[in-house]
């Protein structure tokens, strides 16, 4: 079998969505070696050099989408007199896989399609993919469920994968103070961390909700810290906490190199996933934070939402989705029993490396 990630990504790696075809592709290349190609968008980097790749170097973004709908059955033709194995194309673009869908069903190409889920587009893609896709990959059985229950999916050619980590970033055993002191966190204080990209999609992800918990929370030594925003993110929450009466409680840090993610996760006292409850991520909001948070061994407090508690539901407390209230009790009790917190913190770890 010869496995093709497509996407239109580029690089360096600057959203959640981009890190994650390349740390997949990463994976992809330890199982498949030279059976894999990666093909992006465009690429000024050094990220891919590991991994296989084409970078197709557009100029202009608006041909992008007529230029891969026909690039697709070239790069099958090009493949296809290189090597005689099966080739599978892999994508979670809605675009790209009802492209090579199109080209497969009016040319009646011998290729196979995997899609890799993770929301609906709401259009007439869905269903199609759905349909003729040969296979279909996701994070989570609830998004499983929706896909059969919704597209009319084949129930037996949809698998569940949960995710996984680089396990290289959290073998290191240096001790919480020296983490705190290297990334220039206060030692005294009890840290309750929120480390990922502040907004997805444009919509909110929960920070507020911490946030206005610090009003709840009489634990005066209790302090937030928020990494991974854009400086007009920073500035937006900022001016939340002030008017809020917090902003001494709050640390906001920008966005961190994706090697350091997981110092800063170790360094915290709690770590929180405050997704809201809302049609985005009550349906797909899956956080692949999740597993990097659960090998930190910190202790985590997560949204009660049922995607996430399918798989936190044994490693982590939760809170009621988007009741500030019920955040700063959790936190609170986490607090209190320190030991229970540790023994699901170590629980969690051992299952992420599994």
């Amino acid at each position: 079998m010869m496995l093709v990630n497509l996407t239109f990504k580029k690089f360096p790696a600057n959203t959640a969505d981009t890190i994650y075809v390349r740390e997949l592709s990463k994976g992809f290349c330890c199982v498949l070696n030279t059976k894999f190609l990666l093909v992006v968008g465009n690429d000024a980097s050094d990220e891919l050099r590991e991994i296989p790749h084409r970078a197709i170097e557009f100029k202009r973004v608006l041909t992008r989408t007529v230029y891969y709908f026909f690039y697709i059955p070239l790069l099958f033709l090009k493949l296809r007199r290189w090597s005689r194995e099966t080739i599978v194309f892999f994508s979670n673009d809605h675009f790209l896989l009802a492209s090579q869908l199109i080209w497969r069903k009016v040319f009646r190409l011998p290729y196979k399609v995997c899609a890799d889920w993770h929301m609906f587009t709401q259009n007439w893609k869905d269903g199609f993919i759905a349909t003729y896709a040969d296979v279909h990959i996701t994070t989570t059985e609830h998004l499983r469920k929706q896909i059969v229950r919704e597209l009319g999916a084949n129930q037996d050619d949809v698998y569940t994968v949960y995710g996984g980590i680089n396990e290289q970033h959290y073998v290191n055993g240096t001790p919480k103070t020296s983490l705190r002191e290297t990334l220039g966190l206060p030692q005294s204080k009890t840290l309750i961390g929120y480390i990922g990209f502040f907004r997805t999609l444009g919509l909110e992800k929960g920070i507020d909700i911490m946030i206005n918990s610090l009003k709840f929370l009489e634990n005066e030594n209790a302090t937030m810290v928020f990494v991974g925003g854009l400086a007009n993110e920073i500035e937006y929450y900022k001016i939340l906490a002030e008017n809020t009466g917090v902003i001494d409680r709050c640390v906001f840090i920008g966005r961190i190199p994706f090697e350091k993610v997981s110092e800063y996760e170790r360094a915290m006292d709690i770590l929180v996933i405050p997704y809201p409850d809302t049609p985005h991520f009550r349906k797909y909001g899956f956080p692949m934070k999740t597993y990097e948070y659960m090998a930190s061994g910190t202790p985590i407090i997560y949204s009660n939402l049922p995607i996430i508690d399918e798989v936190m539901r044994e490693y982590g407390f939760s809170f009621s989705a988007g009741d500030s209230q019920s955040l700063s009790d959790t936190v609170r009790h986490v607090l209190t029993d320190r030991t229970a917190g540790r023994e699901l913190a170590q629980k969690a770890k051992a299952r992420a490396h599994n």
